[in-house]
């Protein structure tokens, strides 16, 4: 299964819709999806970034003049590990605080809040 395939299967499970999700590609790795109502494209468009396995994913409105070949990603997710972190910071407001240092926290996974490695 190509990147394409995988992608679609994925958004589908995501947003479920009535009709068939319409998604096409740009090149360069950026992808299109064409909505059928206003419903959907608030749907797309409210919903924060996301990862589908190593695939961090903004979804933003269309905008008039697009060129993939001359767009440059200024921002982007990042996946951060502090090696020997003491136990007692394993609390989700401080990694929250220390996320935030870097940029906007996404999420913490699962084993860090439970203090695990």
């Amino acid at each position: 299964m190509g990147e394409f395939e995988f992608l679609l299967k994925e958004f589908k499970k995501l947003w479920p819709w009535k009709n068939d999700l319409n998604l096409f590609s740009l090149g360069h790795g950026f992808y299109g999806i064409h909505c059928s109502s206003k419903e959907e494209q608030q749907s797309l468009t409210s919903c924060e970034p996301i990862t589908i396995q190593s695939y961090h994913l903004w979804i933003q409105p269309w905008k008039a003049g697009f060129k993939p070949s001359q767009t440059s990603i200024e921002e982007g997710a990042i996946w951060l590990t502090i090696i020997e972190l003491p136990l007692e910071l394993y609390d989700t407001q401080i990694l929250f605080l220390m996320g935030n240092y870097f940029g906007k926290t996404i999420r913490i996974d699962a084993n860090s809040i439970e203090g695990l490695k």
